[in-house]
């Protein structure tokens, strides 16, 4: 009889998993009096069938429930116990994933709870996240009430709860059931400790986080991934300034950062133009951490980006020095001394490259040469003349090169090079437009006009080409050009940005009434024919 019991209930388990597979509820509760009787109901319900739920819709026509508190024989209890909360588990999760509303998995809920397993903190927790993740409050509250009735709450059951909470933008009930949760010996995890510092990153009161942070709650600390969290979201912020002194906390809670966490942090402060707190920060990294090629990479950018001379020769000597010279770092250095250094230390810094067994590459190339060409344009086309017997230039290159020999005034190399480069590469966008732009630049707006011309048909041109033009013929004072090649976008279906409407505005601010010329041709651009319906 005991053996005819417990195949009966597998039976009928295995019909009920069928049912609810596509996620089946029911509005009749099998009768749990007599083991016969449950035996007797599953196989007419599997000869029969039922009718599936569809949890999107919540329709629960026929399907079946589990019985309601029918438990095995003791001697049988814990192996089948520990089978069917396995098979429970994968079952729930992913009916509950695929549920699309709440209603959905409230029928899964039903079904659960009629089952020997509704005291299991493991499914109770899955199903308070799943109400959690579709905001319902309510359910959440209930399933954990429901957990606390039956068994101590997990760290799990108690983040759920709270993040719900948070969610709710219900910061005290969340406090309270934070420290509940220590009074009842239950360390926080990660995850809650973080859903504290979203709330307070998302209101901006990084004072607040920070304040929670160093506080704790009790015994309990702060995992590291919440400090990093932190203090990369006040770099984020532009509270970089903030992050020295909180690695010095940091620190002291024994939270070290890893080289990619300081070269992050670097990185922020440098950006956010905190140049000499960086150098200061990355003094004292280095009696911690060995830099790596990033490290110096980060320092030498943001140190040369602000115009830091001595600070950057001197890290680039100490660079070469203290770690394996990359190409990348080599290319950061060219340019960090392009910026605060003379040609001839540029040129040396890039000799020092070549006469490694390191060969440039076209970006190092293009850094080189348009560091050359800010002060000496003779030696960057010397250069240059000596880089196309190793490799062809790409459209960066040649933009480079033209653009620095236009801003020299050098007109005939700046044609020459024009010339050149079209016979050499196929001018995409950018090159098309520094090539207009240098025309422009030495005065010659045919030139530029004929360029222009050259792209193709004048739909395909961007309004970034567009505006390039424009911005030509009004610095070269060609007024009714330019207004001529204004009205050409409208037929080319090419929309003005923002931009485009400073040039025009430039140009009307110099007839009179020029406010009102500029608001009657921006509104005229934009008229349209009314049809019948008027629209």
């Amino acid at each position: 009889e005991r053996h005819h019991w417990i195949d009966g209930h597998h039976t009928m388990l295995r019909t009920s998993f069928r049912n609810i597979s596509l996620v089946g509820s029911s509005s009749r509760h099998l009768s749990s009096r007599s083991s016969s009787r449950l035996v007797k109901q599953t196989e007419t319900q599997k000869e029969s069938g039922s009718p599936d739920l569809d949890v999107a819709t919540g329709d629960q026509s026929n399907a079946a429930h589990l019985p309601v508190n029918v438990d095995p024989p003791p001697s049988e209890a814990s192996a089948f116990a520990v089978q069917d909360a396995e098979e429970w588990k994968k079952k729930l999760y992913d009916l509950v994933k695929g549920a699309q509303n709440i209603s959905g998995i409230q029928r899964i809920e039903e079904v659960f709870r009629n089952s020997q397993l509704y005291r299991d903190l493991l499914l109770n927790s899955i199903l308070m996240s799943s109400y959690e993740k579709l905001s319902s409050r309510e359910d959440v509250q209930r399933t954990f009430d429901a957990i606390k009735a039956n068994v101590k709450p997990n760290a799990n059951a108690w983040g759920t709860i709270i993040r719900s909470d948070l969610k709710a933008n219900d910061l005290v009930t969340a406090f309270s059931r934070m420290e509940e949760m220590v009074a009842d010996d239950v360390e926080p995890t990660s995850y809650t400790w973080n859903d504290f510092l979203d709330y307070y990153i998302s209101s901006n009161r990084f004072d607040d986080a920070y304040d929670f942070l160093l506080n704790g709650m009790g015994k309990f600390k702060p995992s590291a991934s919440s400090w990093f969290k932190l203090l990369f979201a006040f770099g984020k912020a532009g509270k970089s300034d903030l992050q020295p002194q909180m690695i010095k906390n940091m620190m002291a809670l024994g939270h070290h950062l890893d080289l990619k966490a300081w070269n992050i942090v670097l990185h922020s402060l440098g950006k956010s133009g905190h140049v000499q707190a960086m150098l200061n920060l990355f003094a004292e990294m280095r009696k911690i951490i060995t830099p790596n090629a990033v490290t110096w990479s980060t320092v030498i950018d943001h140190a040369g980006t602000a115009m830091h001379r001595a600070e950057v020769m001197s890290l680039i000597e100490e660079a070469q020095k203290s770690v394996f010279v990359n190409e990348p770092l080599w290319k950061t250095m060219i340019k960090a001394m392009g910026i605060v250094g003379t040609s001839d230390q540029t040129e040396k810094l890039f000799e020092a490259l070549k006469s490694s067994y390191l060969i440039p590459g076209l970006r190092t190339w293009n850094v080189f040469l348009n560091a050359l060409g800010k002060s000496d344009p003779d030696r960057m086309l010397h250069h240059f003349a000596e880089m196309r017997k190793i490799m062809s230039p790409g459209p960066v290159t040649w933009s480079t090169v033209i653009s620095r020999m236009s801003q020299a005034m050098r007109i005939d190399d700046t044609r020459n090079l024009i010339r050149d480069a079209q016979l050499d590469c196929t001018p995409d966008k950018h090159l098309w437009g520094a090539m207009i732009k240098s025309m422009g630049d030495i005065g010659d707006v045919d030139g530029a006009e004929e360029l222009f011309g050259k792209i193709g048909n004048s739909s395909e041109i961007s309004v970034e080409i567009w505006n390039i033009l424009l911005n030509v013929l009004l610095q070269n004072s060609q007024h009714e050009k330019l207004k001529i090649q204004f009205e050409k976008m409208k037929p080319a279906k090419v929309l003005p940005n923002e931009k485009t409407w400073e040039i025009l505005k430039k140009y009307f601010q110099m007839g009179e009434n020029s406010f009102l010329n500029w608001r009657r041709a921006k509104r005229q651009f934009y008229l349209r024919k009314k049809t019948k319906k008027g629209q």
